[in-house]
């Protein structure tokens, strides 16, 4: 079961929200969507298949899909409803390179959040001159429960489109996060001078090339150490770190907490 309702009339940057519902034989491709979206499990369990990672969700999870970020959602009985958001990036102030975030929300702000998505939902129905406002003050309320529970940063990305440059060396740095890359050889495959590179990817980010790759390393190391029982040499192996002090080091200046410390506290 699925419906979907187009935004039409809106001074904001929604422009869907949808009901669905996964039943018995249904089969979901990986896909994803131009616009951010932002989902909260209602009912039953499953979970959020991505190119990389399984995530298990559940009722009261919420899940934040930044653009373009291949998922599935899977598991029989799995209900949620969506919010499609134009021209939005959204990260927590710890990472800055997640694509697809999902954390449970308290109870209070469960009831405070599906009570605003189920009325964002009943004005694109109706669609009169006082939806629009109404759908505006909805989203506006939801992104405050988050970021006062989550610490959420959101970005508008048709203030700032990001360069070919820049794109091109996430992709790089994203495709190959575990090898060693040396900025002359990025510099290289973009036809640029290692300077140039530098200044616009720190210009656009702030934030240094090698500061976006340790940040992936320690993102992806911080999902192994989630969803696997691999040791901690190993997540240091297989992310690209030469040690696994030096891991620890930096993922304990990133995360407050060892990497032993972070994998117990989710048993």
């Amino acid at each position: 079961m699925h419906r979907r309702i187009n935004v039409i009339k809106n001074n904001s940057n929604v422009v869907y929200t949808s009901h669905s519902k996964i039943e018995d034989g249904f089969i979901s491709d990986l896909h994803s969507h131009p616009n951010f979206e932002i989902l909260l499990i209602i009912d039953g369990k499953g979970k959020i298949i991505t190119t990389n990672r399984t995530i298990d969700v559940k009722k009261m999870d919420i899940v934040l899909i930044n653009p373009n970020s291949k998922h599935c959602e899977i598991g029989e009985g799995l209900e949620f409803l969506a919010i499609g958001i134009s021209n939005l990036d959204v990260y927590l102030k710890e990472t800055f390179t997640k694509k697809i975030i999902v954390r449970s929300l308290s109870n209070d702000n469960y009831n405070d959040i599906y009570y605003m998505y189920s009325l964002l939902y009943r004005e694109a129905l109706k669609n009169d001159n006082f939806s629009s406002d109404i759908i505006s003050k909805s989203m506006e309320i939801i992104f405050n429960k988050l970021d006062r529970e989550f610490s959420i940063t959101m970005h508008d990305s048709s203030l700032n489109k990001e360069s070919d440059i820049v794109s091109n060396i996430k992709n790089i740095i994203d495709t190959h996060y575990a090898a060693e890359i040396k900025l002359d050889e990025i510099a290289h495959r973009l036809s640029e001078s290692k300077s140039t590179i530098c200044h616009k990817f720190k210009a656009e980010t702030g934030m240094s090339i090698i500061e976006y790759k340790i940040n992936k390393q320690l993102e992806e190391a911080s999902n192994m150490l989630l969803i696997s029982d691999m040791t901690i040499s190993s997540v240091a192996y297989l992310t690209g770190f030469t040690s696994s002090a030096y891991f620890t080091k930096m993922f304990k200046e990133k995360y407050k907490i060892t990497p032993k410390e972070y994998k117990n506290s989710k048993k």
